[in-house]
């Protein structure tokens, strides 16, 4: 591994710990959609509880195989991540920085589950190619693969789900994905056995990108691999988990009042009537959708100091949800309010039928079915991760973590 991706990965295992750590407790993302995005995401949903504080693993290698799992998944298995990469996409340059596109993840965080959908933006970043064709990689447009702090493989991510196969960068566009993996263990991993996934703990992972200069369609053969570091974490799995925020999944009515975000004095808000509201184009690159801010305020009389992201909106009807945000990305919004002060955030939901989302027709686009008409309600979830009031949250146990949730409001598909 070169100094640089081992920096990279150390710096960003060190920010994590401190900061918010993404995942299924709220979508947590941080920045305003300032371009043109195009998402590609699973039918996916959230279970949200209190997850535990991950511990520390040890790592190492053993000879022990599942023949559940092909072969050629464990050919990485203790080799330097940029071999391991080299091998996947044979003959391309393998780039850690200055690649010809930029590759960033968001670190993720599972609660008792090594199954996961990472984030992942890719960004033009060289000059003289109109576009860069993303190739796949056993079905998938990342490639994703667990490291000791030597940079040798200790684990990999085998992808789940179907993805489209013609992706691509282009320099007007940040390209998001969302791809799924079963994380598993090389053997070693806290006792684990080869194949096993891996147990509740913090990891650095590595993905990888192969692209290629392309005028238009996909390509074969990649000319270069792009490298980017993030830290995903199993939690402690939750028995009862606050709510089920996943497709088809009953929505309880007293969920906002319920949560230890409103117990610490956290409120959200948002307007009670959206209106009507066009439903989402599933072929549209910048869809439309319920767009709306949400405002968190502190009514309690202590401050607060802390990071979150956009909220995550989970649509309702008759009880049972059935569409969620989809896809998660980018940490790190600001959260630190003083007792009695509010901040605005941006919200936005795709209104997609959540049963027919990556089906069908939609396999390649990762959108579904608009909603029918009718009116439905609309929830805003959003993890917040405070350093003061300190806690026994997080990496270091010094964090608060928190769950708030906001709702209902109206809105009407015409």
């Amino acid at each position: 591994m070169t100094d640089d991706l081992s920096q990279r990965l150390n710096e960003i295992a060190t920010a994590a710990g401190k900061a918010a750590h993404d995942g299924d407790v709220a979508g947590v993302r941080a920045q305003v959609r300032q371009r043109r995005r195009r998402r590609m995401t699973g039918a996916a949903g959230v279970s949200v509880g209190i997850v535990g504080a991950s511990v520390a693993v040890a790592l190492a290698l053993d000879g022990s195989s599942d023949p559940s799992i092909a072969s050629e998944s464990w050919d990485a298995c203790g080799q330097d991540v940029k071999a391991a990469a080299g091998a996947v996409f044979p003959g391309a340059t393998v780039y850690t920085d200055d690649g010809p596109v930029g590759l960033r993840l968001d670190p993720t965080t599972t609660s008792g589950s090594a199954e996961v959908y990472v984030a992942a933006e890719m960004t033009y970043a060289a000059s003289g190619v109109d576009r860069y064709a993303v190739v796949n990689a056993a079905g998938a447009p990342l490639s994703l693969w667990v490291v000791d702090g030597d940079g040798r493989v200790v684990g990999t991510g085998e992808p789940v789900g179907s993805y489209p196969d013609d992706m691509a960068v282009t320099p007007q566009d940040s390209t998001w994905m969302d791809v799924g993996f079963e994380l598993r263990s090389c053997g070693g991993i806290d006792g684990t056995a080869r194949g096993e996934l891996l147990p509740p703990g913090e990891y650095d992972v590595v993905g990888g990108v192969g692209v290629a200069p392309a005028s238009s369609g996909p390509v074969d053969a990649a000319a270069a691999v792009v490298l980017a570091p993030a830290v995903f974490t199993v939690g402690e799995e939750v028995e009862d988990p606050l709510f089920n925020a996943q497709c088809g999944a009953e929505w309880p009515g007293d969920v906002v009042t319920s949560t230890d975000g409103y117990e610490l004095g956290l409120r959200l808000d948002g307007p009670a009537d959206l209106g009507d509201v066009a439903p989402q184009d599933p072929t549209d690159g910048d869809p439309r959708g319920a767009v709306f801010t949400v405002t968190a305020t502190n009514v309690s009389d202590a401050d607060l100091d802390g990071l979150t992201g956009h909220p995550w909106i989970v649509v309702v009807r008759d009880g049972v949800v059935v569409g969620t945000t989809g896809g998660v990305d980018d940490i790190g919004l600001e959260a630190t309010m003083a007792a009695g002060a509010s901040i605005d955030y941006e919200a936005w939901v795709p209104l997609h039928d959540c049963t027919t989302v990556g089906v069908g027709e939609h396999a390649n686009t990762g959108g579904g079915d608009p909603l029918p008409a009718g009116t439905y309600e609309l929830y805003a979830v959003m993890g917040f991760f405070f350093t003061t009031p300190a806690g026994g949250d997080g990496p270091e146990g010094d964090r608060t973590d928190v769950t708030a949730v906001g709702g209902p409001w109206t809105v009407t598909v015409p």
